[in-house]
């Protein structure tokens, strides 16, 4: 926390206002205040009512309060996310639709691809595990469409053109049944993780050993063995 390389934005990484205030302001919230807010606002929840969350990271990654498991056992029929800057639907725990929509600007195209300076830190025990189902490098957004009778709810990925990528429905308390999400493909001899070690993204390599990996489907095939409990911060 005190070291401005890795802050997003007021950091030295990335272009910033002399005056920002974006991570003093981050630092003085309460994540046990939110937490609280959290849980007593959801048991107030209508039951038999749609349940949608809104984030800004994946909900694996939600680190100091245990967030997901509170929407995980209300019974949550979506959660939407950005920060990173892709088109995915992913599942966590391998249960529940969660849905990244970040490539409205800033996609991380491979040839534009880098890590530097960012380090892979272990995550706590109440962590959460991540299954991509689908993801797209691309630029583009979601479209979320409600059935005539409310009983379901579909969601559609769409290119910058508006030209539909994927889609999936999820009805009223009931989740979606997403399919199995795709094995990694195996990396040339002595392109693993093992070899690699679990840290920066490196475009030498040819298949990647951090936790963005998951997002853009270019791990190594034993990212989940070596690297598993890593994350970027």
């Amino acid at each position: 926390a005190d070291d401005p390389s890795g802050w997003d934005p007021c950091g030295s990484s990335y272009p910033s206002p002399s005056d920002c205030k974006f991570h003093k302001n981050i630092i003085a919230e309460s994540c046990d205040a939110q937490y609280e807010w959290l849980k007593k606002t959801v048991a107030a929840l209508p039951k038999d009512d749609w349940k949608i969350a809104v984030g800004h990271h994946p909900a694996d990654e939600i680190d100091v309060q245990d967030f997901t498991t509170v929407l995980q056992n209300a019974n949550f029929d979506l959660y939407l996310n950005g920060h990173v800057h892709t088109l995915s639907y992913y599942t966590v725990d391998n249960k529940g639709a969660y849905v990244t929509s970040g490539a409205g600007c800033m996609v991380k195209l491979d040839s534009i691809h880098d890590r530097a300076g960012h380090k892979s830190v272990a995550l706590p025990e109440a962590s959460h595990s991540y299954q991509s189902v689908w993801n797209k490098k691309t630029a583009g957004f979601t479209k979320h469409t409600f059935s005539s009778d409310f009983k379901s709810l579909k969601t559609v990925f769409l290119d910058y053109n508006g030209q539909e990528l994927y889609s999936f429905d999820v009805k009223k308390g009931s989740g979606p049944s997403p399919s199995p999400s795709p094995s990694p493909s195996p990396g040339p001899s002595g392109a693993n993780c093992k070899t690699y070690g679990c840290g920066d993204y490196d475009p030498s390599h040819s298949c990647q050993c951090n936790s963005d990996c998951r997002y853009y489907n270019d791990c190594c095939s034993d990212y989940k063995q070596y690297c598993g409990n890593s994350w970027l911060g």
